[in-house]
């Protein structure tokens, strides 16, 4: 066995123009061939390497760097990075001169995301931008813009952004989609984007599952839409929006969750699903389903001999909801679903699946079996009742920058010492993990300049904010706590 693997490594290697050293004729001692020792983790490291050439289709050995380099660069500029600044919400014991409990201020959070157009939009996951205040989009270029949300869905766990300057996009800028139908397990896939923070960051696996079905993931609920492809690619917090990309450089998916315990186990939202649902969004800003108002029911070996079936294809009706399209159309409890406009409903994750295909109003065929007769109904779908996720959030109050601040002649100021008069607001709190916090802000600084204007009360701060023009930095003139001592520093949201 050994003989062969060396022969077809040498047959390989000349015809790749590698040399390599001829096999000593001269056996090992019995001794040494029973220990693996190292020479057997060198093979290991050998016919790795092999299969790393051949999935890259490199043909010599001296152009791997090169030729591995070259698809990441002309992947790179599709590839954004995500700031996300947030509202925490949670209440403080903090209370201003008015006795008013305020909110937490910000925190910042990453993800990535994938440019969809020459128009600047940007396709990422929802629970990215879930809750954001400001949204800052970075370039593999070095270019840096703001983005605000255009559309989200919180059953794909999908989300398209919109960039205010689109001026340096072109269309090598936008991703290239393949047809995830076709991924098959063993497939190496590449994985692009932001981990921790540390932007553009490549990673490489392979498929090993294509069509997972999950309810949840670490405890976390997952949305049951779609069926995820499974990759041991490295996945971390922040990779989430970003593209798991084929070996020929198309988007097969978006990675969207990770198994924070041990490594190998990621999961990325086929493109299939997450192309058209990018388009809608992009478009109306919010995806319409279809409702049948049933509760659906997994048919198991014993539910299925229990109702007497031979085929347990199908999804078993658990209750209908009274005067809901099912109810009107005939469907009734322990009926059998075996598709819905022509799509088949094998499973409860495919009949799910099939209600993004219904147009609400628009009548449909739905195939039954009952009593063991098959049996076609027609109903007529209504939107989801509470499922039209395009509205915003409400932003709960608070600070972007992190900041609490109050005038000189406060009680608040007067407890850090502040003088009572002259120019600039005191901050009595930083939001931990907060913009300010990260360029060392202290409670007891005082604000003296924003951008072009001398602050002089909170109300001028508070517009200073508000008029602040997003796409570059904000100057800030700050004097220390006690020294006295003037610095400027920039805080970009």
């Amino acid at each position: 066995m050994r003989r062969r693997q060396y022969t077809c490594l040498q047959n390989w290697s000349a015809r790749k123009g590698i040399e390599v050293p001829r096999r000593s004729p001269r056996r090992a001692s019995r001794h040494r061939r029973r220990l693996p020792g190292r020479h057997a983790g060198h093979r290991s490291i050998i016919w790795f390497a092999v299969a790393i050439l051949g999935f890259w289709g490199i043909g010599d050995a001296q152009e791997i760097d090169r030729s591995a380099a070259d698809l990441v660069d002309r992947l790179k500029p599709s590839v954004v990075s995500l700031s996300v600044t947030r509202s925490r919400g949670s209440e403080l014991t903090l209370r201003n001169d008015r006795g008013v409990i305020r909110r937490s201020p910000s925190t910042r959070g990453y993800g990535s995301g994938i440019v969809l157009d020459t128009e600047g939009r940007i396709l990422t996951n929802h629970h990215v931008i879930e809750g954001a205040v400001a949204i800052r989009v970075s370039f593999a270029d070095g270019r840096t813009t703001g983005g605000m949300v255009v559309g989200r869905d919180l059953e794909t766990d999908l989300a398209v952004l919109e960039v205010d300057d689109s001026s340096g996009i072109t269309e090598a800028h936008v991703a290239r989609f393949a047809d995830s139908g076709s991924v098959r397990v063993g497939d190496w896939v590449m994985a692009i984007g932001s981990p921790f923070g540390y932007r553009h960051t490549v990673s490489v696996g392979v498929v090993s599952a294509a069509e997972r079905e999950l309810d949840s993931f670490n405890g976390d609920r997952l949305t049951a839409f779609q069926r995820y492809i499974q990759t041991d690619a490295a996945i971390n917090p922040g990779n989430s929006g970003g593209p798991l990309i084929d070996a020929s450089g198309f988007v097969v998916g978006i990675n969207t969750a990770f198994n924070p315990v041990g490594p190998g186990v990621a999961f990325a939202i086929p493109i299939d699903l997450a192309g058209p649902v990018a388009s809608e969004l992009g478009r109306s800003g919010f995806i319409v389903r279809g409702y049948l108002g049933i509760v659906p029911q997994h048919l198991d070996d014993d539910l299925a001999a229990a109702l007497g079936l031979t085929d347990k294809a199908g999804v078993l009706i658990a209750d209908v909801k009274p005067e809901g399209p099912a109810d009107r159309g005939g469907g009734s409890r322990g009926d059998i679903l075996i598709s819905l406009s022509g799509i088949r409903t094998p499973t409860v994750s495919a009949y799910i699946a099939s209600l993004t295909e219904l147009s609400p109003g628009r009548p449909t065929e739905a195939t039954l079996v009952r009593a063991g007769q098959e049996t076609k109904l027609v109903v007529t779908p209504e939107i989801r009742p509470g499922r039209i996720d395009s509205e915003k959030p409400e932003e709960e109050p608070g600070d972007i920058l992190g900041l609490d601040v109050a005038d000189r002649w406060s009680l608040e100021a007067s407890r850090l010492d502040a003088k009572k008069n002259g120019q600039g607001v005191v901050i009595t709190y930083v939001s931990p993990g907060g913009l300010a916090d990260q360029k060392k802000l202290k409670k007891g600084d005082i604000i003296l300049e924003m951008g072009d204007r001398s602050i002089w009360r909170k109300e001028e701060y508070q517009e200073a904010l508000e008029e602040h023009v997003t796409s570059r930095p904000l100057l800030m003139l700050i004097q220390s706590r006690g020294r006295g001592t003037t610095r400027f520093i920039a805080l970009s949201f």
